[in-house]
């Protein structure tokens, strides 16, 4: 199959990426090819750029990065990201053609990279695979090298990068999946791992009823996606140099171990899947849909020029099953006139259950996808599905973008293609009729040029906001950019009125020329600027990734500390510097966002360099959670306006630093957990990682704000250090925490603990235990002692066939897969001996333990009005800023206990009176908290 061309087509970690992704000011994460699993091509979160922003004024080219290599791969950003040295950036990816991974500061013009791999160096004799290795010619679709093609996939819960890179070492070609740190480049999951596979098949270049994937024929050029905690990836050709056959794979994200393959033609020919670089869409369930280009079709096993949807959900022996397909009645005449329906990708309109894909016959089919069945499969007239939307125009490649707008003109669909066709937009009817007006709403005034050489489109607008959409191009200045190298030019029009061109980069060409054309790698816009890659002149040297922006900034923005704890009802300050730049004396407003509820934020401003200080204040009422603020700084007005945003973190706990809940993660044959997942009983982050069976060296603890404590484990598991996981999918969280652990095998486990804080209402220790047993029942003996404590045995059993599936049940000599003890100690020793089973082999896992100072649960009440003096009777209202809680307190001056009154309506206070309150909520109490009102009559 082609890989471009009408004839022959040849990132342990600290994020504050969860939560920062729905930072305000333009703060998105771009984790995959075209911004989202629905592939619309679309950022609706770009605040800077705008129609009046974007021309050759105040826009164009402030910086370039050189990297090595042709970049064929969409950058990819995060914003929001902690690094190993504390410091808060938002990163760029970039991935080549040499087989080199970078990750730039977003941010800043300095060439160095904050980290860059070269996937070629981990193996001795090794380069990226010459493309005349495979094609016999150097100036087809591909010149130089053939190393990472596609645009990789980031998991943000995990911070990995999935990328497949193309290796040849001592003559032998590979193509491999790597799963690379975000915060480093280092391999994780034990990768990388060379992909293979083969399928029962009679096709061309089958043997002994085989089909065999080849590494060197087969083109990885469709991007990766992420679905289901599957990496997919598919394969094309190069040049249509046979023999070759489409596939499909799908790789475990957690182990990478293969979980699926598909093979379009198994008994027949090509069907490649290249979709000039797409990645599939992906729906909510985890369906994937790809398209595939010329190549046999019969509708039973062979799916050459067709649109089709993967299952990969769990449950079954594989995780990528074909469940439905949809073929053009015109197939063969597709396939005689080279004319592939697979030339571009599908994309799923939001809000819908609706697909549009189209090729090289411009014609854009759209479809219902929600049950088997749905997309049609194939009927003369293409009746079955919902509309055959005619472009009119040349070959679809770079493919349709979708403004998603709500208000004004409503929804509309962009595409340019090939030979001299115009930009066009097609206007949507809305879900209910789910069709596009057959006649365009705009068009512009700009033809593509000759040959491929249509627009690789991305749309940005700030959500449905008039006067903010702009269509950004990628394409060939003048020439056909089917083969070779070729001038690019990055357009942007907007999108209310292709006609208007507002700005391109030949208009000031000395400052903002792109370079040779990147062949279908759309540009990425993100957070006020554009990163545009680009081509080596051989295909091997350097290339730049060129980034635009508005220009001349006339201020910088920095923060002394970038991240602060809390606890509710404190305060903390951060201290901000606003630094003019050459030239600038002007004001800069500045504001605060993201607070959470209950919080204030207040700036005090200096002059100029202006400095300032963010004070926030929270109240009891403040949730416990980690929230991203964003302060930024505005100065001028219109179009000259500068608007930088500056992430910070915002930390609120129920206890100070060092004084939180203590986890231990007993590993045991399971993977490690990162610093940002929760688990337990009682959610915490920073699980501290007991590696290993035994441990006498003591391990130092940190409690759940990540602060290191006094405190420190050491852990024994019988007389073999034994360790062993549970056989469920490793998942980030409490499955993760849960599936490895010590296992005792007829001895006993320990795990010991000292040097804890002294907490005032003492800890509960939770102790996690599930073992991998079969059919076996087995009972576990779990004590706790210790100085000061009395020493209490709980006996646990892990029932037969009862792995971990999402729920912790809590044992009292009976099944579980936890215990609890309450201790009022600084340390412990927890042991686990192992007693009844139903086959003979005795064992008491020992999967985690977990330290929670009973005081740190839940935040004390909250009362309304405060306490002070005041003329008249007042009604108090106590309120807490837990879900569940139950308010007590007295007015007598005692002590407040669950024996208290119990708060239902307003406190009545008429004269001098201290109302003191407690929250209870799960078995847990918070710490005393009062007011004292004095009523001063006149």
């Amino acid at each position: 199959m082609k890989a471009g061309s009408s004839k022959r087509i040849g990132l342990k970690l600290v994020l504050a990426l969860a939560a920062a992704s729905q930072m305000s000011m333009a703060q998105i994460n771009v984790p995959t090819e075209r911004y989202d699993n629905n592939r619309t091509g679309a950022n609706l979160a770009e605040t800077q750029l705008t129609t009046s922003s974007v021309n050759p004024t105040h826009f164009g080219k402030v910086w370039s990065w050189s990297v090595s290599g042709s970049v064929q791969a969409q950058p990819l950003y995060l914003t929001g990201v902690t690094m190993p040295n504390k410091v808060v950036r938002n990163l760029v990816f970039v991935a080549t053609m040499n087989d080199v991974v970078y990750a730039f500061d977003a941010d800043s013009s300095v060439n160095t990279p904050l980290w860059k791999v070269d996937l070629t160096q981990q193996t001795p004799m090794t380069t990226p695979v010459p493309v005349v290795d495979v094609t016999g010619d150097n100036f087809l679709n591909i010149v130089g090298n053939v190393g990472i093609e596609s645009t990789p996939v980031i998991d943000t819960t995990t911070g990995t990068i999935y990328l497949v890179a193309r290796t040849k070492t001592n003559g032998q070609y590979f193509q491999k999946l790597h799963a690379l740190s975000i915060l480093n480049g280092a391999e994780k999951f034990g990768g990388p791992v060379v992909i293979s596979g083969s399928v029962p098949g009679t096709g061309v270049a089958s043997s002994g009823g085989m089909l065999a994937f080849d590494p060197l024929m087969q083109n990885q050029r469709s991007s990766l996606a992420l679905a289901n905690g599957q990496v997919l990836l598919a394969w094309a050709s190069h040049e249509d140099i046979d023999p070759y056959h489409g596939w499909v794979m799908s790789y475990d994200a957690a182990t990478l171990k293969q979980t699926g393959i598909f093979q379009t033609t198994p008994s027949g020919d090509k069907g490649g899947v290249w979709m000039s670089g797409h990645a599939p869409a992906v729906d909510a369930a985890g369906n994937a849909y790809y398209i595939s280009g010329n190549g046999d079709w019969d509708g039973t096993a062979n799916f050459g020029e067709s649109m089709l949807k993967f299952g990969t959900g769990a449950g079954q022996a594989s995780r990528l099953n074909l469940v439905d397909w949809f073929t053009p009645d015109n197939y063969a005449n597709l396939n005689a006139g080279d004319a592939d329906l697979g030339s571009s990708g599908p994309i799923l309109l939001p809000g819908t259950d609706l697909l549009v894909g189209g090729g090289k016959q411009s014609v854009l089919y759209v479809m219902h996808t929600t049950t088997n069945g749905q997309m049609g499969h194939e009927q003369t007239g293409n009746g079955q599905i919902v509309q055959n939307l005619y472009n009119n125009g040349g070959e679809i490649k770079g493919g349709p973008v979708y403004w998603n707008r709500a208000g004004g003109l409503g929804p509309w669909l962009y595409v340019w293609s090939n030979g001299g066709d115009y930009l066009k937009a097609y206007h949507f009817n809305g879900a209910t009729l789910g069709t596009f007006n057959a006649t365009p709403v705009s068009q512009s005034a700009i033809p593509s040029a000759s040959g491929a050489s249509g627009g690789v489109l991305t749309l940005s607008a700030n959500g449905s906001k008039a006067g903010t959409g702009i269509v950004w191009s990628s394409m060939p200045l003048t020439d056909d950019g089917d083969h070779g190298v070729h001038q690019g030019v990055l357009r942007a029009l907007n999108a209310d009125d292709l006609k208007t061109e507002l700005w391109d980069s030949q208009m000031v060409a000395a400052r903002d020329g792109v370079g040779l054309w990147p062949k279908y790698a759309p540009p990425l816009v993100v957070n006020g600027r554009v990163y545009m890659a680009s081509f080596a002149a051989d295909g091997v040297g350097n290339s730049l990734v060129s980034v635009f922006g508005l220009l001349h900034p006339t201020f910088t923005m920095a923060a002394t500390p970038l991240s602060r704890v809390v606890k509710p009802g404190g305060k903390t300050t951060f201290a901000l510097t606003v630094t003019p730049l050459t030239g600038f004396n002007g004001a800069v407003s500045l504001s605060v966002s993201g607070l959470p509820r209950g919080a204030t934020g207040v700036l005090s401003t200096a002059g100029l360099p202006k400095t300032s200080t963010l004070t926030v204040n929270t109240s009891y009422l403040t949730p416990v959670g980690s929230y991203p603020l964003v302060v930024t700084g505005v100065s001028g007005t219109g179009s000259a306006v500068t608007r930088i945003p500056l992430a910070l973190a915002l930390v609120v706990t129920a206890v100070g630093p060092g004084l939180g809940t203590i986890s231990i993660d007993l590993v045991g044959n399971g993977t490690a957990m990162n610093k940002v997942e929760t688990a337990g009983v009682v959610p915490r982050a920073n699980w501290n990682e007991a590696m290993g069976g035994a441990s006498t060296a003591e391990l130092p603890l940190v409690d759940e704000t990540g602060t290191r404590t006094a405190a420190k484990a050491t852990w024994t598991s019988g007389t073999g250090a034994n360790v062993w996981r549970l056989p469920i999918a490793d998942a980030p969280g409490n499955t993760r925490m849960m599936a490895g652990y010590l296992d005792p095998l007829g001895g006993t486990a320990t795990v010991m603990v000292q040097g804890l804080p002294v907490s005032p209402q003492g800890y509960d220790v939770y102790v996690y235990a599930d073992g991998d047993n079969g059919g076996a029942a087995r009972t576990g003996s779990y004590q706790i002692a210790g100085a000061g404590i009395t020493t209490t045995t709980v006996n646990l059993t892990d029932a037969a066939n009862a792995n971990y599936a999402g729920k912790f049940v809590r044992a009292a000599n009976g099944n579980g897969n936890y215990v609890r003890f309450t201790v009022q100690a600084t340390g412990f020793t927890v042991t686990a001996t192992p007693g009844a089973t139903t086959d003979g082999a005795p064992r008491s896992p020992l999967n985690g333990v977990q330290i929670v100072p009973r005081d740190s649960v839940v935040a004390g009440p909250v009362f309304s009005p405060p306490a002070g003096s005041y003329p008249i009777a007042q009604n108090v209202v106590l309120e807490s800023g837990v879900s569940g809680t139950v308010l007590y307190y007295t007015t007598n001056g005692t002590v407040p206990t669950t024996a208290s009154t119990k708060y239902v309506k307003p406190i009545a206070v008429s004269g001098s009176t201290t109302v003191r309150a407690i929250a209870v909520a799960g078995g847990y109490s918070s710490l005393v908290t009062s007011a004292s009102y004095v009523i001063a009559k006149p």
